[in-house]
């Protein structure tokens, strides 16, 4: 072919990628303008050019060449032969844009390399632009573990350019995990890798653009390596214009089961794309399965499911609706991740589904804003932290934390149970004062009014009753004294109107005299003091109980029939028992105590034993918040 013949069949080929499907028959019709060679000529380019775009370089989609017999290698002139310092031994695999051979160095060291050749043939001005291309994103990227090095470039004898990189012994991501039946924690371990290969690509302004499983090849080190940049962008102003940039929906450069909506679309690629790519990485990574299903061939319904379908939640594919062929296909997913289909789902379910779904969201501005960020998300779940992806409500964040640090932990858990506890014992304790206090000043009480009206009756009454009147009507009569009993009662009720001590007396019995109103029991309390001091007349009779809106002890003790007080009870005008004998209950002292008092005492000392507690706790605190620094800076 002479060069304007050439020439031609290039301009033809180049206005031909910018047509649609649809519109490039016509297209062709036009400008062959009839001429059929020249039309078979354009469209074998075009063909070239179709499976360039669908498989890439050294990926798992191109033909991997079997052994090469004699006659075969014979037939291919690289076989055998020397390009530069390598010598070519044999053919790797074969893409639409060129050919790659396993090669040895033959001077200075020995190292197996993969040398990728131009594809004769195809040296048009946009192919020669994207292999160059790749040879200047290989030299950028150089040095990083997880990416193929680019070692050396060159052209061949008959003008061919070719370049030599890393040669990676290895098999994608995926069947490397199957094999080894990588749990999720552990794939996750090995996806980070790739990860922080992606994000130092992005670092040096190379966005990759077909990211896939079986561009990132592992190793029997168990190394990922990130390779085939054959359609990566490059974003640095002064490289831009080397960047082979995308034309129509058609013949977009993309690998359709991983291309973000933004390359479906044509709009504008950042490194968001590639984040994109990596959760779907990451959801057939964890599951086994593809977030979509999409036609075999590239189609309307296909970049619809794309752009417009939300993929389920990780855990939620592996479910029984989800696949078709479980139980059987779920346990062998499951197996291959070392864990049971429940297990699986459980650890998917929450932070993993969070991620991978972020990752996946439709609109580039949602997702993870790097690589990296994608990341340290994962890192995140595996050390059991808030991962950004959830928003974790307040009791799951201490749960967390309190796993990652159980020193501190444990001793916040001692000061809260000290402090519980203490709190429990010293109410419980404060209770106790308080009701023995009452107890012990009810009974001094008791004591005391008793000792007062024997003191009365037999100091004052038993010497006077002859010369004074000695009258429960004392009152009314002129220099007449109250008889014992109701001198008690009403210097109770004037201690209770007085407020002195802070408590009331009241004596009553079941068989008061006629003249006294209201000497009976008045409510339960009284009832039930009657009975049980007629049983056990020695032992007082107390509750604890509201009294007149306060809370308050009621105290009872027996008042006991005095041989002296006998004949005249069973006498007496009034008396409603004639029968009394020495030594009956004939009626109770009741000692009515309030505790407010006795309880604002005990609660100010429960407030200042409370404040040291709290102090304590401060300083135990402090001792958690040094741990933790110490753990987390240490």
């Amino acid at each position: 072919m002479d060069k304007d013949r050439w020439r031609l069949v290039e301009s033809i080929f180049e206005q031909a990628l910018e047509q649609d499907d649809d519109a490039r028959p016509s297209f062709l019709e036009t400008a062959c303008a009839g001429d059929q060679a020249l039309r078979d000529e354009v469209e074998e380019l075009l063909a070239h050019n179709r499976e360039v775009e669908d498989r890439g370089f050294l990926n798992q989609d191109a033909k991997i060449a079997p052994p090469l017999s004699p006659d075969t290698e014979a037939k291919d002139p690289y076989i055998g032969q020397d390009l530069g310092p390598y010598n070519v031994l044999r053919q790797l695999g074969s893409g639409g844009m060129g050919k790659v051979y396993l090669a040895t160095r033959r001077t200075d060291y020995r190292q197996q390399v993969a040398v990728k050749v131009l594809r004769s043939g195809l040296d048009t001005e946009s192919i020669l632009r994207r292999f160059h291309n790749e040879v200047q994103i290989l030299a950028a990227l150089g040095g990083h573990e997880n990416i193929a090095s680019l070692i050396d470039a060159g052209t061949t004898d008959d003008g061919l350019p070719y370049f030599v990189m890393d040669y990676v012994d290895g098999e994608p991501l995926d069947s490397y995990c199957d094999r080894h039946r990588f749990s999720v924690r552990e794939r996750i371990a090995l996806f980070r890798q790739v990860c922080a290969a992606v994000h130092f690509a992005h670092q040096h302004m190379v966005i990759h653009r077909d990211l896939k499983m079986s561009n990132v090849l592992v190793g029997a080190d168990g190394v990922p390596k990130l390779i085939d940049f054959g359609i990566a962008k490059l974003t640095t102003p002064e490289l831009s214009a080397q960047t082979l940039v995308p034309t129509q929906v058609g013949h977009r450069l993309m690998t359709l089961d991983y291309a973000s909506p933004e390359q479906v679309r044509g709009n504008p690629l950042t490194a968001a794309t590639d984040v994109y790519s990596l959760g779907i990485v990451l959801y057939e990574l964890l599951t086994g399965r593809k977030p979509y299903v999409l036609g075999d061939e590239p189609g309307q319904d296909s970049y619809s499911v794309i752009c417009d379908t939300e993929p389920a939640a990780p855990s939620a594919s592996l479910n029984d609706k989800q696949i078709e062929t479980a139980p059987a296909e779920l346990s062998k997913i499951s197996g291959l991740r070392s864990a049971t289909p429940k297990d699986l789902r459980r650890t998917l379910a929450g932070d993993l589904d969070s991620i991978v779904l972020k990752a996946l969201r439709k609109e580039p501005q949602r997702r993870y804003t790097s690589a990296d960020e994608l990341s340290a998300d994962l890192e995140r779940f595996l050390d059991g932290q808030v991962v950004a992806a959830r928003a974790l409500g307040a009791p799951e964040r201490f749960l967390r934390w309190s796993r990652r640090n159980p020193v501190p932990v444990a001793l916040l858990a001692t000061v809260f149970l000290i402090l519980v506890g203490g709190l429990w014992h010293l109410s419980r304790l404060s209770d106790q004062l308080v009701r023995s206090a009452a107890i012990e000043g009810a009974t001094l009480e008791a004591q005391t009014l008793e000792a007062v009206q024997d003191f009365y009756s037999k100091t004052i009454v038993d010497k006077i009753k002859d010369v004074v009147p000695v009258t429960h009507r004392y009152q009314m009569i002129h220099g007449a004294i109250p008889v014992p009993a109701s001198f008690t009662i009403d210097l109770g009720e004037h201690l209770r109107q007085s407020q002195i001590a802070g408590m009331s007396a009241r004596l009553y019995s079941d068989h008061p005299f006629d003249y006294r109103k209201g000497g009976g029991p008045r409510d339960e309390f009284e009832t039930t003091a009657l009975r049980a001091l007629r049983r056990n007349p020695d032992t007082p009779f107390y509750r604890f109980e509201p009294y007149e809106g306060q809370p308050s002890l009621r105290y009872a003790t027996a008042r006991i029939m005095q041989p002296t007080c006998v004949a005249c009870h069973n006498s007496h005008p009034d008396s409603t028992k004639t029968d009394w004998q020495e030594g009956q209950v004939r009626g109770v002292l009741e000692i009515i105590r309030p505790l407010d008092a006795d309880i604002a005492r005990a609660s100010k000392g429960l407030r200042e034993t409370l404040a040291y507690m709290l102090g304590v706790s401060v300083i135990l605190i402090g001792l958690a918040g040094f741990f933790l620094f110490r753990e987390k800076h240490g």
